[in-house]
């Protein structure tokens, strides 16, 4: 048994949860769209029998529609509100059931003050007796039909118009308004605003240039360390430009041209670095490469956090290092923390820590590594959260390929307006 003190917490057990097990049942009285619920979606074959509330019209009416007709997902409306908070992921010899306050729910997985007991096999629990309660519920629960979201869309319309609702009401306000544009972020706008800019087809070629490179690295098996590679770490770490030509535009997205010892840890040029680019490369190797399969699958952020780790316990890389690093691997779903540069091209290639702070109130001003870390990863999971990030592909789209990479410009924009 182990008690789980926090929303975070639960939310990170039920994502490695999700990855972990064949099985999943459930009973909430509230699902809302969130990375967590994302996550479900993308193990909906791992369903069984599990029930949701819609008491207050506090469940999110796309929920609904994902679930319509489904023979595993039904709703719940009783005399009295539907109030449980029971998941239980199994196989056919262990299971993790969590039992406690948090909904599924942006609240219940990361913001709200939560609690729930962790229970398996080895706390004496019976399996079987906490699915019973799971298919009780089940059994009282609907269908989702057409005519229940019709009828439900009208009541969710109403909560969701209502500034005086029940649910307002309980709803703490996050943002001031005049924020609210900026963590919105919808795809339109941004996407149109970032097509406007005069050097976007640079940065597109960089991007291209440098998904290639890693490409490459990956079907020939060639080492990080390796001396052929020094051209393409150049470029990798926006350093590159060519005997007299003007060639800047690695220089974007946090380039390091400027960044002293991390450049020349990637330069290595007499060698003495080989054992720290192949670590380097070892944690690049954790993060897949961008294909059609893998675009915008969020990765783990276990995965994330131990890149990062890895990255900045290394003596001259910083998170500017680290990100930029996963930017031009992965720009579908990250972006680069970096503070700029007081080089010829400081008016050109701003930094963008301060516009995030200001947009998201996330600071990148700690020292303390692990501090860093939880703030770069809870910036993505709000990006994630976006309309801008959730729009669909739209095919042969570099926009739409490198949206998360893009917003380095988009926020850079927005800094350069509001002076």
């Amino acid at each position: 048994m182990k008690l789980l003190k926090t929303s975070k917490e639960i939310g990170e057990v039920i994502s490695d949860c999700l990855d972990k097990y064949n099985n999943v049942s459930f009973a909430v009285a509230w699902i809302k769209d969130n990375n967590i619920y994302q996550e479900l979606l993308e193990h909906k074959d791992k369903i069984q029998f599990s029930t949701v509330g819609i008491d207050f019209a506090g469940t999110d009416i796309n929920v609904l529609n994902d679930f319509k007709y489904s023979d595993n997902v039904k709703i719940y409306k009783g005399k009295y509100t539907f109030h449980p908070k029971i998941y239980v992921f199994y196989n056919i010899t262990r299971y993790t059931a969590i039992i406690g306050s948090a909904n599924l729910t942006n609240g219940g997985m990361f913001n709200n003050d939560e609690c729930a007991v962790l229970l398996t096999k080895e706390d004496g629990v019976l399996l079987k007796d906490i699915l019973k309660i799971l298919e009780e519920y089940f059994d009282k629960a609907k269908i989702i039909t057409s005519d229940i979201i019709n009828e439900y869309s009208k009541e969710y319309q109403v909560i969701q118009d209502n500034s005086n609702s029940i649910v307002k009401r309980l709803e703490p306000i996050k943002h001031k308004i005049n924020e609210a544009p900026y963590i919105n972020l919808k795809w339109e706008e941004v996407s149109k605003s970032i097509r406007n800019f005069e050097d976007i087809k640079d940065h597109v070629k960089m991007l291209e240039n440098i998904q290639e490179i890693f490409r490459n690295i990956s079907t020939k098996r060639i080492k990080f360390e390796s001396k052929e590679l020094v051209e393409e770490r150049n470029k990798i770490i926006g350093n590159f430009v060519r005997d007299n030509e003007n060639n800047n535009i690695y220089r974007v997205f946090g380039g390091l041209f400027n960044a002293g010892k991390a450049k020349g840890i990637f330069v290595n040029k007499n060698g003495e670095y080989t054992e720290t680019l192949k670590k380097i490369g070892e944690a690049l190797e954790t993060i897949d490469i961008l294909t059609k399969d893998t675009f915008k699958k969020i990765i783990h952020k276990s995965i994330v956090r131990n890149f990062l780790n890895s990255i900045l316990n290394i003596k001259g890389c910083n998170l500017t290092t680290a990100t930029r690093l996963l930017t031009v691997k992965r720009p579908d779903l990250f972006i680069c923390i970096n503070n700029g540069s007081n080089n010829k091209d400081s008016n050109k290639f701003k930094g963008n820590s301060k516009i995030i702070n200001d947009i998201f109130k996330i600071s990148f001003n700690s020292s303390n590594k692990d501090t860093l870390i939880k703030n770069y990863i809870d910036l993505l999971g709000k990006i994630y959260n976006t309309d801008y990030f959730k729009y669909p592909l739209i095919q042969n789209d570099d926009i739409s390929n490198y949206r998360v990479a893009f917003l380095d410009r988009y926020f850079q924009a927005l800094k350069n307006k509001k002076r």
